[in-house]
């Protein structure tokens, strides 16, 4: 396994995480607002915000450049700053659309359901099963909605939150989110991730955005980037069927929750670790990237994740 760079706060998943702590004041701010407003014009309202970001968050700003750059080409500079907005008021859309799951339950969206059968044959197998997610579209809304299946959801987090913020989610949404494994320094929680396995659970978990030394670096939209390996570590030793699960956005009230057809792995112990995850994490990028490309403007990782490659 490749060997991280010494802890730092500099680490970029770990900036973008430390930013999510002052945003207390803004979600209960849209969770009120849209509430009483709706939909369509807090998507309106947004515009102060979407100028802010696109003239003074200038990290935001060039992760979104080079992200659109990778995946569409290179475009002169007024096309290119219409794409970061494009794709900056998507990003403001999805946390909207959270407030009104929270506030006014899922009947506010018009839901496609696309091969969620495969998670209820997964889950006969008794192992639980690992919804493996990615910060592109909105999968906290697809983890609200999935609660309706029979075993019971646990959405894993590995970024900082505001504690306030969290406590405020939870009074608010009821059992409209499924309860949290946080993964920020509790010794117990990997124990926990297991536990909620065996019960024959679900575990929904992200595997785009590095906070700890277990990574490896694959290529992604032509450049190299790291992606964490803890999710697959997880599935390798417990065998618990990982089914690649997104919430995609498809019109204004239209999501499209798709899951695809549960893979399984298991760790070979007469063949080096690093390579089996290696080759389960391609098939991971692969299919991100296929989805990236499908929903350009719902990927969601603000910052230099391909750590300054041109």
């Amino acid at each position: 396994m490749n060997e991280a760079e010494p802890s730092s706060p500099q680490r970029p998943g770990r900036r973008w995480g430390d930013q999510g702590r002052g945003s207390l004041i803004a979600f209960r701010f849209y969770f009120h607002f849209s509430r009483v407003v709706g939909r369509v014009l807090s998507y309106f309202c947004t515009g102060p915000a979407l100028l802010y970001y696109m003239l003074f968050a200038g990290q935001a700003r060039r992760a979104s450049f080079a992200y659109m750059r990778r995946l569409r080409g290179p475009v002169a500079w007024p096309l290119r700053v219409a794409r970061g907005f494009r794709h900056i008021f998507n990003f403001a859309a999805s946390l909207i659309d959270r407030s009104l799951l929270l506030s006014r339950g899922p009947e506010v969206f018009d839901l496609v359901e696309d091969g969620v059968e495969h998670l209820s044959d997964a889950l006969r197998e008794g192992r639980g099963a690992i919804l493996l997610g990615a910060h592109l579209g909105n999968m906290e809304l697809a983890a609200g909605v999935l609660r309706g299946v029979e075993a019971t959801l646990h959405q894993v987090m590995a970024e900082p939150m505001n504690q306030d913020l969290q406590k405020f989610i939870e009074a608010k949404g009821g059992d409209r989110f499924p309860p949290v494994v946080r993964l920020d320094g509790a010794p117990m929680a990997s124990l926990e991730l297991l536990k909620v396995l065996r019960r024959g659970d679900m575990l929904a978990m992200k595997s785009d955005r590095v906070f700890d030394e277990n990574w490896l670096e694959l290529e992604f939209l032509g450049r190299p980037a790291r992606f964490p390996t803890g999710p697959l570590t997880v599935a390798g030793i417990t065998g618990a069927p990982v089914l690649l699960t997104l919430c995609l956005k498809e019109g204004g009230r239209g999501y499209r929750i798709v899951v695809e057809p549960p893979r399984r792995f298991r760790f070979d112990r007469s063949r080096p670790r690093e390579d089996q995850l290696r080759e389960w994490l391609t098939w991971y990028v692969a299919r991100l990237e296929h989805h990236a490309r499908r929903y350009p403007y719902q990927w969601y990782n603000f910052y230099d994740f391909w750590r300054g490659r041109a």
